[in-house]
């Protein structure tokens, strides 16, 4: 393939700089770059994946003298021979009732809040999430997120109990450590562990791809090199901000720079739309389509593949397929969907979940409730699919769903799993189209959060894009009349055998204290501190709502993107992210 004079002017710092960074625009050649700068040296070399799927498409692509990996994939090999005793400990991840049972977790009065077992598991977890996200050596206060209710704690309980909870994550890190403990380690433990061990990479150059969505536990390995470091990708691409990911394109500073604004894979309409949101993220630059692609944006049209901002959108437009007596196929499985409308069954009869989305409510009139307030909206979508269609009958619906794409005649995928796809014609659903504020008049809004999705789904169809009636509007266009049809490792790493510690875990802090449960209470999700008739109004606390055990040392991708955030959302935010979509 002939290079355009950006991948040639890219090759060529490649060439004469130590450290280079290469902003690429979406579909602009990013991987047909790196191998070509790869092709242009005789030195070995290392190109770091997103995930393992990207990493074996990419060995096909380099020379053999590039190793094609994942970073997981390295302090994998280099960790296991200290636990291969206990292989299990690597994979395995933390949940909530276990948490709250290895540290014996009551429920507790901190001030003026209330802690139940299982939120207090949760801000201990996500403590260690952060800190195995992050390039420290040592687990301290600045870890503990103070998210939600929390940031209702009195000012002069703060400090006290972020000291309390890093100690308490600390004990429980000890542990994860610890060859001979069955608490699980997992993907992100590891790869601190590794990390921690300050490894050697023994090659010339290192190309990192998708930098926008790493973490600081990879950034600080690849600083300490001697090896020439390429960063690629596309900062208006990071999509992964809510789990902690931090945008080295935006963060990292490099001797130089090369831009790729010219896209292969659509042509100008799909460039000029994608450049109106760029314009909303701050950027300067223009995106060029293929002029040899004629890409087509329709607000109407049948294609062969749906994008979804939501989870529940998913769950809509596979009903409506199998309805209409199709094969769709979801991107990433339907597991999570079906986890979902099984804990609706549970709620309904008022059985605790474990399900992230509803941690915190008693019973289905809760969410139901809930998803009519403002802050609840994310849940509503989902909760009027349930109510037409029942749950029992979406989960059967679901296992019907084609489990190969290749046999499916339509694909479907929330936003944050179709990036790095594309297909020939896309529809985007109505649950992308832009927010009405309140002006006078009305105004189509996006925040930067949501634009960023919009221009990752946006930027996957190659022939026709089909968008819902507002951003069609906004993009002036109209109804389309018919819809087109391994060399050898050569990581070595300092001994990485680090001695067990033996933190103990933490007392309470002096402000806090130990709230007994009622004699009557089967449970503790049965009834919340705030309506419990068995203690004195002036101990009934504002009750922190159950938040999601994020598994703090697992990661759904192989290569993670996160570092310690200057800023969290709320608690509530965090719990109903899965079904925006983003797992």
């Amino acid at each position: 393939m002939k290079l355009t004079d950006e991948q040639v002017h890219a090759v060529d710092l490649f060439k004469r700089s130590q450290t280079l960074k290469i902003s690429a625009f979406a579909g602009t050649g990013k991987t047909s770059t790196l191998v070509a700068a790869a092709e242009s040296t005789r030195k070995g070399g290392l190109y770091l994946a997103f995930n393992k799927s990207i990493a074996a498409e990419a060995a096909g692509k380099f020379p053999r003298s590039v190793d094609c990996r994942t970073m997981h994939s390295m302090a994998f090999r280099a960790v296991s021979s200290r636990y291969r005793e206990n292989a299990g400990k690597l994979t395995q991840s933390l949940h909530g009732n276990h948490v709250s049972k290895l540290l014996g977790l009551q429920e507790i009065a901190v001030g003026n809040i209330t802690l139940l077992p299982r939120s207090l598991a949760f801000v201990t977890t996500k403590t260690i999430q952060r800190f195995c996200q992050s390039g420290d050596e040592e687990l301290v206060c600045r870890h503990v997120p103070v998210t939600g209710k929390l940031q209702l704690l009195d000012s002069e309980y703060q400090d006290e109990f972020k000291q309390y909870v890093s100690q308490l994550a600390a004990h429980l890190w000890d542990q994860m450590q610890d060859p001979k403990s069955e608490v699980p380690l997992g993907h992100d433990g590891y790869l601190k562990v590794w990390s921690l061990s300050k490894p050697r990479l023994n090659y010339d150059f290192l190309l990192l791809d998708e930098a926008q969505d790493t973490n600081e536990a990879v950034l600080s390995v690849l600083r300490s090199q001697d090896s020439q470091l390429t960063l690629v990708g596309d900062r208006h691409q990071q999509i992964y901000e809510w789990r902690g990911a931090i945008n080295a394109m935006a963060s990292v500073e490099t001797e130089a720079e090369a831009v790729l604004t010219h896209s292969f894979r659509f042509g100008a309409s799909v460039a000029e739309a994608a450049t109106s949101i760029l314009r909303i993220l701050g950027e300067t630059r223009t995106m060029v389509g293929n002029p040899n692609r004629d890409t087509t944006i329709s607000a109407e049209g049948k294609t062969s593949t749906v994008l979804c901002r939501t989870n529940a959108g998913v769950v809509s437009v596979v009903v409506d397929a199998l309805f209409e007596k199709r094969r769709p196929h979801v991107v990433g499985g339907v597991t999570e969907l079906i986890r979902m409308l099984e804990d609706v069954s549970k709620l309904k009869r008022s059985i605790p979940v474990e399900s992230p989305e509803f941690l915190g409510f008693k019973d289905w009139s809760d969410v139901v409730d809930f998803s009519q307030a403002e802050e609840g909206e994310s849940l509503r979508s989902f909760v009027k699919i349930v109510a037409a269609h029942g749950e029992l009958a979406l989960v059967e619906k679901l296992g019907s769903v084609s489990r190969e794409e290749v046999e499916a005649d339509l694909i479907v995928s929330t936003g944050h799993k179709a990036k790095g796809r594309e297909w020939d014609s896309v529809t985007l659903l109505a649950d992308f189209d832009p927010r009405i504020n309140k002006d006078d008049p009305p105004k189509q809004v996006l925040n930067q959060e949501e634009a960023r999705l919009l221009y990752v789904a946006v930027t996957r169809a190659q022939k026709l894009l089909v968008v819902p009636s507002r951003l069609a509007e906004k993009w002036n266009v109209r109804p389309a009349l018919a819809a087109p049809t391994a060399a050898p490792s050569r990581v070595s790493a300092r001994n990485v055998t680090r001695e067990t510690p033996t933190r103990t875990r933490p007392d309470l802090p002096s402000f806090a204290k130990v709230i007994k449960p009622s004699p009557v209470a089967t449970s503790q999700t049965s009834a919340s501190p705030a309506s419990r008739t068995d203690l004195p109004t002036t101990q009934r606390k504002t009750e922190i709502p159950c938040a999601p055990v994020v598994e703090s040392v697992r990661t759904h991708r192989a290569a993670p993107g996160a570092r310690v955030p200057t800023t969290q959302p709320g608690l509530l935010t965090s719990i109903f992210r899965i079904l925006q979509g983003k797992k």
